[in-house]
């Protein structure tokens, strides 16, 4: 997508401009490992690893859902108490999630999320505020974006929600108060979005996107996650199998152990 950068400053986007830090927040949900601390090894944890509707689930989305994850979850003390298998699963409901609310809004927003308006939101509230190529790439690689591509997608993601969602939020009945609608004057946003954001943190969009969920096909295809679920269920041999298969695949010396675990298990 093209842009233009005839602003006063120009956005910087081209070829050179990935950000090699982006894939790298996935590893983070590796089995072993802090919470909030990288470990290489496990970067291709989640390539190919599920498909919604027949398609793969981009790396991006990974990444960017993890960044969100991370921050949701940092100070929950319930979720800071599971083990990273018990995370990672947590968090892979999380990306089924979006997806399938994904799936929703696109196939409702109509022109509000084109590739037209997508460049013109790019271009009028983040391009215009960085003068050069590293003040760009440091804002992709804080927002655990990858580049172009990736900054679109989220985008247009945005803009979906944002034409859809605070119609549904007010069948749901949630409504601003005044001092939240002073706030958001404040922060120069709008009600609707406004609206769209205390949704998202209601227990009423928990509960919709759980209804959301029955209507996408959702396909895992990582051994790792299908290991674990099948550890979870008692079915040690299945996920002696899986446990093997992830090592074979990601070369993560954890799997391996767990395979062997599940092996004494299912004696």
């Amino acid at each position: 997508m093209k842009y233009n950068t005839a602003t006063k400053k120009k956005l910087y986007l081209g070829a050179g401009l990935l950000v090699a830090s982006g894939i790298a927040v996935v590893a983070v949900l590796a089995v072993s490992g802090a919470f909030a601390t990288p470990a290489p090894e496990h970067q291709n944890l989640f390539y190919h690893a599920l498909k919604i509707n027949g398609e793969y689930v981009p790396n991006g989305v990974f990444t960017t859902e993890w960044k969100n994850f991370y921050e949701r979850h940092k100070r929950n003390a319930r979720t800071l108490r599971l083990n990273q298998e018990e995370r990672t699963d947590l968090f892979f409901e999380q990306v089924i999630d979006r997806m399938a609310l994904q799936e929703y809004v696109y196939s409702r927003a109509g022109d509000a999320a084109s590739d037209e308006r997508v460049a013109a939101y790019i271009e009028e509230n983040i391009g215009s505020l960085y003068t050069t190529r590293e003040e760009f790439n440091q804002y992709l690689s804080a927002e655990a974006l990858a580049g172009e591509e990736d900054l679109e997608r989220e985008v247009k993601f945005y803009l979906a929600r944002l034409a859809v969602l605070p119609d549904i939020a007010r069948e749901k009945g949630i409504t601003l108060t005044e001092a939240e609608i002073e706030q958001g004057k404040s922060g120069k946003m709008s009600r609707d979005a406004l609206l769209m954001q205390k949704f998202l943190r209601s227990p009423e969009f928990v509960q919709w996107t759980a209804e959301l969920r029955k209507n996408v096909t959702v396909e895992i295809l990582s051994p790792a996650i299908l290991a674990f679920r099948s550890f979870q269920d008692g079915n040690y041999n299945e996920a002696a199998r899986l446990y093997r298969e992830a090592y074979q695949r990601y070369g993560v010396d954890e799997f391996l152990e767990k395979a062997r675990e599940s092996d004494r298990l299912a004696k």
